[in-house]
């Protein structure tokens, strides 16, 4: 038995542009970075490192951005051949594309108060969809350890009230001091979503005597990243679904 779904010309498109966002696309490195291009670098340990792209150059081959860095996050470092994350982000008819690449410090140097850094380009970029933080309201539980969340570290249980990419609000019996960082896990493990380190930027007590809480996610990586949006996508979807089926009939 064959069975056929009716599709109109506007569903399948919205279907396959969803379906090309899903995944992230490679360009190529010349035909979107350029001089006067703002940069953030990552290292290995989370620090960023915020420049300008002053020149491009080609040394016997090898294709070089010297960056000019003004602020900093966190203590980067600047050793030789370190290995960094590199993002940045252009607008191109009226929207704005993010750019990411991994490559290796080459140099760094003091220049006044700018510290100059000269990396090397590869010959793609990977440009990632247009995000934005969508909030959605859900209610998942999870555990937030103080400090660097390893073993034996204390741990404090909470329910969410809604997740965004950039971080969550949270429900617990025990309050969290404003300020402090921790380890964030959520009671997924499907989801293959490792711990996120979170700063705890407000928190009070809610009517019924427990504890509400707003955390930061920090030092976020691409993968960790990545699989937050999908996740997030994953919930809209499936609410979105919900609606349509409650009140199809009303």
């Amino acid at each position: 038995m064959t069975v056929r779904l009716a599709m109109n010309p506007k569903s399948i498109l919205l279907c396959v542009l969803m379906a090309m966002a899903a995944y992230p696309e490679k360009r190529r490195m010349l035909d979107v970075l350029e001089p006067g291009v703002d940069l953030e670098l990552r290292d290995i340990g989370g620090s960023k490192l915020f420049g300008k792209v002053l020149r491009m150059l080609s040394d016997g081959g090898l294709r070089k951005a010297i960056v000019a860095c003004q602020n900093e996050e966190g203590t980067f470092s600047v050793r030789q051949n370190a290995t960094v994350d590199v993002f940045f982000g252009k607008m191109a008819a009226g929207r704005k594309s993010l750019y990411s690449f991994e490559t290796i410090l080459l140099e760094a140097s003091l220049n006044g108060a700018n510290r100059v850094v000269v990396i090397s380009l590869p010959e793609n970029v990977t440009r990632r969809e247009h995000r934005t933080s969508f909030r959605i309201m859900i209610s998942i539980g999870g555990k937030f350890f103080h400090g660097d969340g390893v073993e034996g570290s204390d741990a404090v249980p909470f329910m969410t009230q809604d997740i965004s990419a950039g971080g969550m609000r949270i429900v617990s019996a025990t309050p969290l001091e404003t300020g402090s960082i921790g380890a964030v896990e959520l009671d997924i493990p499907e989801a293959g979503l490792p711990r996120l380190m979170a700063e705890v930027v407000r928190s009070g007590e809610g009517e019924d005597g427990r504890y509400i809480g707003s955390l930061r996610f920090i030092n976020v990586k691409p993968r960790e990243e990545d699989i937050l949006y999908g996740l997030i996508r994953d919930w809209e979807r499936g609410f979105n679904a919900f609606k349509k089926k409650r009140f199809r009939f009303r």
